[in-house]
């Protein structure tokens, strides 16, 4: 079993090789022959290797798509996942704001962390992008990560984290419409608990993209439904994530 990283310098990707005992592929250099190997690829899109007759985990065509979160929108609502409602057009954003709802101008496709989103509330703040959504309140919001094991013929969820506030982050330095690290938001594990209608949209969202595994972030609404965000293909991993993740890879040893 080896690791194909998105980055070389990957922590989590190095977490994971020490917890497998198994070794990280370098991304540049010759091709070398990895038949009859499990290979996981850890959130590249582009695989310069040679993986005929390799098992590999993730293949980087689908990781792409997830990656990109036009793409991954698309397929989505073809599929029927539940997500925040999109546009591509700007005078149908315009026309959100104007019924009263906020609008995230999304100017990078393949961005993480919130990088690229411009919050638009008004017209005039509405700048130009290759994608548009509704801003929508949530109960919560979740990250599911969704695995399929060697030996099953199902995907299932394997982990559930809850985004929760950190408590000694100042309410000013909270941003509550984009969780993250970065906006005072970490994520919580204990005694959390979704709704099966939650699981069933992040299990279909990663099946949908042709995804062996992957990590879903997604809101819980007031109204008890569950919209999709992105799916993650290399998220940050440690303690009890990492085991989990663990327990999933190694169904596949041969």
């Amino acid at each position: 079993m080896k690791i194909y990283p998105y980055k070389q310098g990957s922590k989590s990707a190095r977490l994971l090789a020490d917890a497998l005992g198994c070794k990280i592929l370098r991304r540049e250099g010759n091709p070398i022959q990895l038949g009859g190997q499990v290979v996981i690829n850890w959130g590249s899109s582009k695989i310069n290797r040679e993986l005929v007759n390799a098992i590999t985990i993730n293949w980087p065509e689908a990781v792409s798509i997830a990656a990109n979160k036009l793409r991954t929108f698309s397929i989505l609502a073809a599929r029927g996942v539940s997500i925040p409602p999109w546009t591509e057009d700007i005078e149908k954003a315009k026309q959100a704001i104007q019924a009263g709802l906020t609008v995230f101008c999304r100017t990078k496709l393949t961005s993480h962390s919130g990088q690229g989103i411009v919050i638009a509330k008004t017209v005039d703040a509405l700048v130009d992008a290759p994608l548009y959504t509704v801003y929508q309140k949530p109960v919560q919001e979740y990250r599911i990560h969704v695995g399929l094991f060697d030996n099953e013929d199902e995907h299932r969820v394997i982990f559930v984290q809850r985004k929760a506030r950190k408590k000694d982050v100042p309410d000013d330095k909270v941003n509550w419409k984009i969780r993250n690290h970065a906006n005072g938001f970490i994520f919580a594990h204990k005694d959390v608990e979704v709704a099966q209608e939650g699981h069933r949209q992040a299990i279909k969202a990663v099946k949908c993209l042709g995804l062996h595994f992957g990590a879903v972030d997604i809101l819980e609404l007031p109204d008890g439904s569950f919209s999709v965000l992105e799916v993650n293909t290399a998220c940050g991993i440690e303690g009890t994530t990492l085991e989990k993740y663990t327990e999933l890879f190694r169904s596949y040893e041969v």
